[in-house]
């Protein structure tokens, strides 16, 4: 996805300016208009106004994509890019849309649909991908990819409620770079970011096990 915005140019005309999205899905930086791949790029503006939270928020903005929690559980995804992929959690079978967090792939579904914590873009890639990412992409694969620090003070706090006692927090402190470039042991830069979601449950179980369905006490951090 890229955003078109207006600007004025020096006569006064309004003209439009294309954002450029900087993208790994070559497994190197490049320009979202320069990749070779029908790719949908989100950046954190456009997630955060979207409502997105999670790969499974995805599903109405991308061509072709489908996420939805499987029979197992409500974390656990089950993803298809073109009609293929895999509709169980079983840790038997192997997926068909890769998924990968910084790089790192998670190769199992089971919990995959989990609070994104300060993501700064996610790239869905449609079709084959077995040539740069290896086994389990014959459908695609998702790159959700967090923010670094910048090494200067920032920082947001988002509080959010909602129907059956939802209460939500997303927060992120972005700390001063120590250090020098170059001197002694160099500079360093911290940031650390922590969510939470609670909700109580939508529907009672009224026969042995579990007593409430889809409640939710979750949590997250890094740093």
């Amino acid at each position: 996805m890229l955003c078109q915005h207006p600007s004025v140019s020096a006569q006064g005309t309004t003209v439009g300016v294309l954002e450029e999205f900087v993208v790994t899905a070559q497994m190197h930086e490049e320009s979202a208009q320069e990749v070779p791949i029908a790719i949908s790029v989100f950046d954190t503006d456009t997630l955060t106004a979207m409502g997105v939270t999670d790969i499974a928020g995805m599903t109405g903005h991308v061509p072709n994509l489908l996420v939805q929690p499987t029979v197992g559980g409500s974390v656990n995804a089950a993803i298809s890019i073109r009609g293929s992929g895999l509709t169980s959690n079983n840790l038997s079978r192997d997926t068909a849309v890769g998924l990968y967090l910084n790089g790192v792939p998670i190769s199992k579904t089971s919990g995959a649909i989990f609070d994104g914590i300060d993501i700064e873009r996610m790239e869905i890639l449609r079709g084959p991908q077995g040539t740069l990412y290896g086994r389990n992409t014959v459908a695609g694969a998702i790159n959700i990819i967090t923010a670094k620090p910048s090494g200067e003070f920032s920082g947001y706090l988002t509080l959010g409620a909602g129907n059956a006692d939802l209460r939500t927090l997303r927060s992120s402190i972005d700390l001063p770079a120590i250090g020098k470039v170059g001197v002694a042991a160099g500079q360093s830069s911290t940031k650390i970011a922590y969510i939470s979601r609670v909700r109580d449950w939508f529907f009672s179980n009224d026969a042995e096990g579990l007593k409430d369905f889809d409640n939710r006490d979750q949590w997250g951090g890094r740093a």
